[in-house]
């Protein structure tokens, strides 16, 4: 092969590196700005790693493009009496939407590039396929930017949060509460609908970084939440990373071997924790009380109560009602403790509709407490039911720097980015 020829095929991937190195460049100063905010230029320099000639044109592309601002805040002064050039990302420069799928209802939420909550809407979730949630989901995220009063073409990422596993052809498995959601391709589709970059993740997942950025666990490296409703998650943050496992589907600790026969029909398909410790494991637990206990005066639950009310009767006192929480606690403490003996977590968080119950969290600390030989933190959600919408949130920020990369990336010179 000639000189000639081999220079032709060889400069387009010479300069297809160049490219991914300049976007590469932009992205870590970039998340360096937003996270570390106000930083100034020496700083960038010694956290980045690159040189100051790069790291000062990155920040110009980052200025003109208005994606991050000179800040006034106070910095020590330098040798000739001057205060250095701080900088910090521009709120306004970026819009994300974060979107929590549920069973039941469907919550959307609009933020700035620095997290702040704009709007935020509810909606019933459709029980009309996968195609139609589609739609549900587009036309909620347009109208938390209308209602905020940004244009939609300021939204540079959503994310979705989603029950279940995705795919690798986009659709999505082991979300029985959403029907259809196997059927449709909704990451693909919804970046057809609303023309803007499109993520999805585990709900749980997305929970648990709610809580990381701005709940209970925001001090914590290592910690896991666990959610307790209708069904079970867990969500893991390991030294800062949300874990996901090879196949995404790391926390699905319903098919811990606890509580239930794990060869059985039923824990085969839902698994032997979730049988036990669900909803339904709760009104298991009633009925064994029920059957056991002969003098019911003083209880106003009945055989067929549901778990809130099991909850709510034990919360005014109601001795059937806390027999069956306790019991309830001491199964999920054998999860906690699975768990914690595996990841040494900082902290376990109760979320869901079950597991954030305050009336729970001091009889499950009981329950680990007898069988945790070591002291383990254990704590209701912050959050609450806003867990999901907010890690969203905070999952399609993270996306940023990556994504405003690309387009900064045309304010550079062409040339050796290093």
């Amino acid at each position: 092969m000639s000189a000639t020829r081999r220079s032709a095929s060889t400069g387009p991937d010479v300069a297809d590196r160049h490219e991914l190195v300049r976007r590469a460049n932009i992205e870590v100063v970039f998340r360096t700005i937003s996270e570390g905010a106000p930083v100034n230029r020496v700083e960038l320099v010694a956290s980045t790693g690159l040189s100051k000639p790069t790291v000062l044109s990155v920040v110009a592309a980052l200025l003109e493009e208005g994606l991050v601002r000179e800040t006034s805040a106070t910095a020590p002064r330098n040798s000739a009496g001057r205060i250095p050039v701080s900088y910090e990302a521009n709120p306004q420069a970026a819009y994300v939407v974060g979107v929590d799928l549920g069973g039941t209802k469907t919550a959307v939420a609009l933020a700035d590039l620095s997290g702040a909550l704009l709007a935020k809407s509810e909606d019933v979730t459709t029980r009309e396929g996968g195609p139609a949630v589609v739609q549900q989901i587009s036309r909620l995220a347009r109208d938390v930017a209308a209602q905020a009063g940004v244009p939609w073409r300021s939204v540079d990422a959503l994310t979705v949060g989603t029950p279940g596993v995705e795919n690798r052809d986009g659709t999505i498995r082991m979300a029985e509460n959403v029907p259809g959601l196997d059927s449709v391709k909704v990451a693909a589709a919804l970046r057809r609908s609303l023309r803007t970059e499109v993520r999805l993740e585990n709900d749980v997942n997305l929970a648990t970084l709610g809580e990381f950025e701005q709940g209970v666990a925001r001090t914590c490296s290592t910690f896991v939440l666990l959610a307790i409703g209708t069904g079970l998650g867990m969500g893991l943050v390991v030294d800062g990373r949300l874990l996901h496992g090879s196949r995404g589907a790391a926390g699905e600790i319903a098919y811990l071997p606890l509580g239930a026969d794990p060869a059985g029909p039923e824990a085969r398909r839902r698994g032997a924790f979730e049988v036990a410790a669900s909803g339904s494991g709760v009104q298991d637990i009633l009925r064994s009380e029920w059957r056991a206990t002969r003098a019911r005066i003083g209880t106003a639950l009945c055989r067929t109560s549901t778990a809130r009310e099991v909850y709510a009767a034990a919360a005014l006192g109601d001795s059937l009602g806390i027999r069956v929480v306790d019991r309830h606690a001491a199964i999920v403490a054998q999860a906690v403790l699975a768990v914690a003996s595996v990841i040494d977590p900082e902290l376990v968080v109760m979320g869901g509709g079950i597991g954030a119950n305050p009336v729970l969290l001091q009889p499950l600390r009981d329950a680990v407490e007898r069988i945790c030989p070591w002291p383990l933190r254990v704590e209701s959600s912050a959050l609450g039911a806003d867990a999901g919408v907010i890690g969203a949130v905070h999952h399609a920020r993270r996306a940023l720097p990556e994504i405003e990369s690309a387009r900064v990336s045309t304010r550079l010179q062409t040339g050796d980015p290093r």
